[in-house]
């Protein structure tokens, strides 16, 4: 019996040690075997083990799996990241946004980062934050209006990294909202059916740089109205400033991707942007309205807006530069792939080599108007789409016969002085009273227009035309557009030089001619001097040269040298002028 009392007293302290999931080894314990234990000595070293766990280090003799109690604790206390279901946040139910605003100010006041992870549903509710904690995770807030800076005014430094927010239906008021802050940063947010996934408003009482320094990279949005959008509600202060957004994508927008108005700052850089075929609700890729300066650049992918890809008016500095393609634009009326329209700001503008390339957009290409300003450009390269709507064209779902519309490559109008090249279906420039060089640059054997020009500019066109010249049979190469609904017939002037070239391209004649247009209907044109071939036979290219009673560029084929008619064949014309002569279609 007291053999049985021995072993129970040790069996207890094992009991004790195990329940706790200690790992200790008591002072003195060793010494005794399951033999050598009497109860008595099993009972002082039970009190012992409980004074001992009852202390204040009395953490650090339990165990708790591969560690003891104090080293977890210790470790917990060092976290940097609580997550959100620690402060009585929980998934599958409804959340009250109290207690998300309780977690995120406890973060906030201990410099912790809140994280989110699962789906917290709020049930279509608004929070209203201003000192927001760093938030990260791979969870959803559902159907909650998140806004940060309602009453404060000042720098947040705040980051909020893979959040989603997604709405029960499409359209649903939610996301994140900025009203106030500064140096926020919005990276890796995913988004479904919100109706802006990220949106900035200012009042009337929003002061000028009140909401700025953001960065918004790798937004990823499917299904969404829009991805960004900056509101100014009231005022006329530049409320945004400094906005960044990058490596972005977004697929079945339904309104816009990224809508601004007054803007200090922004710099637009490698997005993805895609509307769907035929959403009669998509406007613009990218759309801003008053910027002091604007900087688009990287690698940019627009496919099949509803309007122009890229809106902007009233920009006082901008660059674009990178490479920028513009895929099936203007489905739901015709518009250009890129729009620069200023009505009273003075335009700085650079577009680099190559910055812009397009895709059939339903109007031109680059469309540009300002009362004063000046533009560099490098070449762009594109097709339009100039076929009939009503669906028989893939890209255009609107009711106007597109065949029936000037279409132009680069379309410069107002008083903006333009320099540099420009490779495109046309050049169209508008304006009187500032010098202009922009050269045409078209590479393409097809009849379009290379340029219009009214006012007193200094232009330069080109194009290259291929014909068959009947024996003793005049033919026109090209016929400037009737002026009448241009200018009224204003007179003008150019001088054109011809390339002509057999079939073959073995031999070439070339003509310098001065062309000059009196009224739509009296048109004359004379050769100043003239290199051909000194014998003449069939697959010369000789020519002398009239204008049609339309004011068309008319050429007439010379007689052979050793008589039997005149030269007859195939021949291709390069054709180029300097002054204000309009080509247009034979």
């Amino acid at each position: 019996m007291k053999e049985n009392k021995r072993l129970m007293g040790r069996r207890e302290v094992l009991s004790y040690l195990g329940m706790a999931g200690a790992a200790v080894m008591l002072g003195g314990t060793a010494a005794y075997g399951a033999e050598s234990m009497t109860e008595e000595q099993g009972d002082n070293e039970l009190r012992k083990l409980q004074h001992s766990l009852a202390s204040g280090t009395g953490a650090s003799g339990i165990g708790y799996g591969a560690e003891t109690v104090q080293e977890t604790l210790d470790r917990i206390q060092k976290r940097t990241i609580i997550d959100a279901r620690e402060f009585g946040l929980s998934i599958g139910s409804i959340n009250d946004t109290a207690t998300l605003i309780n977690a995120i100010q406890e973060c906030y006041n201990n410099g912790l980062t809140l994280g989110v992870s699962g789906l917290l549903d709020f049930g279509d509710a608004e929070l209203i934050i201003d000192t927001p904690c760093d938030i990260w995770g791979s969870g959803w807030f559902k159907d909650l209006r998140f806004i940060i800076g309602g009453a404060t005014n000042g720098d947040l430094w705040a980051r909020i990294d893979g959040i989603g927010v997604i709405s029960s239906a499409a359209g649903g008021d939610h996301g994140f909202v900025v009203r106030k802050g500064r140096f926020l940063d919005f990276l890796n947010i995913r988004a479904r059916l919100v109706d802006t996934v990220i949106k900035g408003e200012s009042f009337t009482n929003t002061g000028r740089h009140a909401v700025g320094l953001i960065t918004i990279d790798n937004l990823n949005a499917l299904d969404v109205g829009s991805m960004v959008k900056l509101i100014k509600q009231g005022g006329d202060l530049y409320a945004f400033n400094d906005i960044k957004i990058q490596n972005s994508r977004g697929w079945f927008l339904r309104d816009y991707g990224t809508y601004i108005e007054q803007i200090d700052g922004l710099v637009y850089a490698d997005n993805y942007t895609h509307f769907g075929r035929n959403m009669p609700t998509s406007k613009n890729h990218l759309r801003v309205q008053d910027a002091e300066w604007l900087n688009i650049g990287g690698t940019n992918t627009m496919f099949e807006g509803g309007e122009e890809a890229v809106y902007i008016s009233e920009v006082g500095q901008l660059a674009i530069g990178g490479s920028t393609l513009i895929g099936l634009t203007g489905q739901n009326r015709p518009a250009s792939a890129l729009k620069i329209a200023n009505s009273s700001k003075f335009l700085s503008a650079s577009i680099a080599e190559g910055a812009i390339k397009f895709e059939k957009p339903s109007l031109h290409g680059i469309e540009i108007s300002s009362p004063s300003g000046m533009i560099h450009m490098g070449t762009t390269q594109g097709a339009i789409d100039a076929r009939i709507g009503s669906n028989a064209s893939p890209s255009y779902f609107g009711t106007t016969d597109l065949s029936t519309i000037d279409h132009y490559g680069v379309s410069i109008s107002g008083g903006v002085a333009a320099y540099g090249e420009c490779q495109s279906d046309g050049l169209f420039i508008n304006g009187g009273g500032v010098s202009s060089k922009l050269k045409d640059r078209n590479e393409s054997t097809a009849l379009r227009t290379n340029m219009k020009k009214l006012g007193n500019r200094a232009a330069v066109a080109s194009v290259t035309v291929t014909a068959t010249v009947p024996e003793n049979t005049g033919t026109t190469l090209i016929g400037p557009t009737d002026m009448s609904t241009i200018s009224g017939h204003t007179p003008t002037g150019a001088e054109i030089f011809v390339q002509a070239y057999n079939a073959d391209g073995s031999k070439v004649a070339v003509y310098h001619l001065l062309y000059r247009r009196a009224s739509a209907t009296v048109a004359e044109v004379k050769t100043v001097s003239f290199s051909e071939e000194s014998s003449i036979v069939d697959g010369t290219p000789a020519f002398s040269w009239g204008t049609s009673s339309s004011g068309s560029l008319q050429i007439f084929p010379k007689s052979k040298t050793g008589g039997g008619g005149t030269v007859t064949g195939s021949f291709t014309f390069i054709i180029s002028s300097i002054g204000g002569v309009t080509f247009g279609t034979r």
